[in-house]
């Protein structure tokens, strides 16, 4: 490839994005502002750019590798948004302090993008469109349960075969303690742990000192399913204390979806613990028919508002737009049926009179476009070929009407 085609092409991980597709995502964002809005959320917008210090805050969240970085003319470090969850927490923190302030929960959502720096070429998009939810203030099961129901709506509003799994990742932690392990092993279980990658854990667990801590590791994968995941998990956290808390937490909050008859939507995943790390409670992922990966994740954090200045709790979940449009694609519902009712031909000194006449039909409510062409025989080809019902010319101050 030439340096001069280079310099023309899309950066790694992001595309180009068009007709159809583009108003696949636009459908998208609305239909999940209107279940947002519904649930009693307003919506934010926050810079693309960010001060550095902002997501290093919060920890070990986001490695800085994976962060798109760069710097202001003052040297000041600076980064594409790397998700939208430490923004809200910002903002939560400094722009809505004095409402918290008075115990009202700030129920945000957004819709825009994240940037991630992905490794190479390894067909990962590193511009992903998120919308999502943060509700800050929101404590306690009742909390929980107002977010939970948040996702399942917006679960819903993308198709009729969805699922939430939840788990907490009080379980995994209060696990991995019983290791003995560095921080940074931790970091590597945990993510063995959420891509359930049970080769790498079972070498771990025969290499490990503590085998029967690593063994319990290794097993958490295995508790996906329904409520019989209580019993085994029961039994795995035996005199565990924050395990068993952790457990009896998700099956309140299992107990309560189903008696309100989210039974066919809800399952238990206790081996979930999600990379990003400044989750405190419960944790939970949505997927919806067709798609090869999660489009929802989310969880509680009530540590991170208090990077910036403020403890409060807080719990939210961001859609995966991205994921979801490409799943609807391959389903074909992406496809541009768009069609003009008319187009508009018009000879020269016709223009006013074919002016007066596009606003009509757009008062009526109808999709009408102008011909760029000089003649009405190519005026009249691209008519048939965009699919317009009619071609309409205006000649001598007179409109014909052809229909197609």
């Amino acid at each position: 490839m030439t340096e001069e085609r280079r310099n023309i092409s899309v950066p790694n991980g992001t595309r180009d994005i068009l007709f159809g597709e583009a108003e696949l995502y636009d459908r998208l964002g609305r239909t999940l502002s209107s279940v947002f809005e519904r649930a009693g959320c307003r919506r934010i917008m926050t810079p693309a750019i960010e001060f550095y210090d902002v997501f290093d805050s919060s920890g070990d969240s986001i490695p800085q590798e994976s962060m798109f970085t760069l710097t202001d003319r003052s040297g000041r470090l600076l980064v594409l948004r790397a998700d939208n969850t430490t923004p809200a927490a910002r903002v939560a923190a400094t722009r809505l302090r004095s409402a918290l302030d008075g115990d009202s929960p700030q129920k945000l959502y957004y819709c825009q993008s994240v940037y991630r720096a992905g490794s190479g070429y390894t067909g990962r998009r590193s511009e992903l469109f998120q919308s999502g939810v943060e509700m800050i203030g929101a404590g306690g099961v009742r909390g929980d349960l107002c977010c939970l129901t948040a996702a399942l709506d917006a679960l819903a509003a993308l198709g009729p075969d969805f699922k939430l799994e939840i788990g907490h990742v009080g379980f995994f932690n209060s696990l991995a303690s019983e290791l003995g392990a560095s921080p940074e092993d931790v970091r590597r279980i945990r993510e063995y742990v959420d891509s359930k990658n049970a080769v790498s854990l079972r070498l771990l667990s025969s290499e490990a000192k503590s085998r029967l801590a690593y063994d319990k590791i290794r097993r958490l994968p295995l508790l996906y399913g329904g409520c019989e995941v209580f019993d085994e998990a029961a039994e795995l956290a035996g005199g565990n204390k924050g395990a068993c808390e952790a457990l009896s937490y998700v099956r309140r909050l299992y107990d309560e979806l189903v008696a309100a008859g989210w039974q066919d939507q809800i399952l238990v995943d206790l081996g979930m613990v999600h990379k990003i790390d400044y989750y405190t409670g419960v944790l939970f992922t949505g997927y919806i028919d067709g798609a090869g990966e999660a489009v929802l994740r989310g969880g509680r954090y009530d540590n991170l508002v208090a990077n910036f200045g403020m403890d409060v709790p807080a719990i939210g979940f961001a859609v995966n737009l991205s994921a979801v449009a490409d799943t609807l694609s391959r389903s074909g519902e992406d496809e541009d049926e768009r069609h003009p009712d008319c187009v508009i031909h018009y000879d020269d000194g016709g223009f006013a009179e074919a002016e007066k006449l596009r606003r009509q039909y757009i008062a009526e409510g109808k999709a009408c476009e102008y011909s760029c062409f000089d003649n009405a025989a190519a005026a009249c080809e691209y008519a048939r070929s965009a699919g317009a019902g009619e071609l309409i010319i205006i000649k001598n101050g007179r409109a014909e009407v052809t229909e197609l």
